[in-house]
C-alpha cells in the first residue's frame, strides 16, 4: 500500500498549538489522487491550514488547522469528489459484402441523423450483415473507463469450425461541451486459447459525436472460414447518462 503523502503546507509563519484536526471523507475518487492534486496546486488550499495528509484506509483526508479553513476546503473538494459520469454504449458490427466498403453503400441522406436501428436497417438493406455485439441493450461504463466487448459469438457464423475471436476495446470520454470522444481499438487476444484468431491488424480509431448520436467507424478486414476477406465497420451509439446524486 502506498505510504501516505504528508503535505507540509506551511501557510502560516507561526504554528498554533491550538490547531484542530478535521476528517474530510472522500467518497467517489481516490483519496491519494486528491492529495496529489492539492500538492500540485497549493493555491487551492485556504489560509489557516497547516498540514493535510491522506488516510486511504478510511477514504478521508486529515486536515490540521483552522476549523473555518477546513470547512472551506471541504466545500472546495465537494466540486471534485463527484460520481464519474456514466455512458451507455450500443454497438453493432457490420460485415460487408466482398469488395464493398461503407462508402459504397447507398445509405441515403444522413440528415436528419439516423438512429441506431434506422442505420442498421439501411445497412442491411444494402446487403451487409449486422451483428449486434451488445444485443438489444446498452452496456453502461464509467466515463474514461475502458471495456472490451468480445465479438466472437456474434461473428461465429463466418467461420467453420470455430469462432472468430475479436474484441473491441472502447474508451469513452465526456467532453466539457457534452460531446463524447470515443477511442476504439480492436484486439486479437482470444478469450479462449483454443479459438483461432483470423484477423488483420487494425488501427486504433477516435470518434467525436454528440450524446445519443449514431455514427460508424470503418474498422478493417476480417477473414471467414474459406479465406474470403470482408471489410468491417462498427455502428456505435454512446449516450451520456444523467449524473448520479
Amino acid at each position: 500500500m502506498r505510504t501516505p503523502l504528508v503535505l507540509a503546507l506551511l501557510l502560516a509563519t507561526t504554528y498554533s498549538c491550538m490547531a484542530e484536526h478535521t476528517l474530510i471523507p472522500i467518497t467517489h475518487v481516490q483519496v491519494n489522487d486528491v492529495a496529489d492534486m492539492l500538492l500540485r496546486g497549493p493555491t487551492l488550499i485556504p489560509r489557516g491550514i497547516v498540514k493535510i495528509w491522506p488516510l486511504p484506509q478510511c477514504d478521508a483526508l486529515v486536515v490540521e488547522g483552522d476549523l473555518q479553513a477546513a470547512g472551506k476546503l471541504r466545500e472546495l473538494l465537494s466540486l471534485f469528489d463527484r460520481p464519474a459520469r456514466r455512458v451507455a454504449i450500443r454497438l453493432s458490427v457490420v460485415v460487408l459484402p466482398v469488395g464493398k466498403s461503407m462508402e459504397d453503400l447507398d445509405l441515403g441522406d444522413s440528415e436528419p441523423k439516423l438512429s441506431h436501428v434506422q442505420l442498421t436497417r439501411r445497412v442491411q438493406a444494402a446487403g451487409a450483415q449486422v451483428h449486434p455485439a451488445t444485443a438489444d441493450h446498452a452496456v453502461v461504463i464509467a466515463n474514461g473507463a475502458s471495456k472490451c466487448i468480445w465479438l466472437a459469438d456474434r461473428l461465429a457464423r463466418l467461420q467453420d469450425p470455430g469462432a472468430i475471436a475479436v474484441g473491441l476495446d472502447i474508451t469513452p470520454r465526456v467532453n466539457a461541451d457534452g460531446t463524447v470522444t470515443t477511442f476504439l481499438q480492436y484486439t486479437s487476444a482470444a478469450p479462449d486459447p483454443g479459438v483461432g484468431v483470423v484477423t488483420k491488424p487494425f488501427l486504433p480509431g477516435q470518434l467525436t459525436a454528440s450524446s445519443g448520436e449514431t455514427i460508424w467507424w470503418k474498422a478493417g478486414d476480417i477473414q471467414d472460414g474459406d479465406g474470403t476477406q470482408h471489410n468491417t465497420a462498427v455502428i456505435i451509439t454512446i449516450t451520456v447518462l444523467p449524473e448520479l446524486n
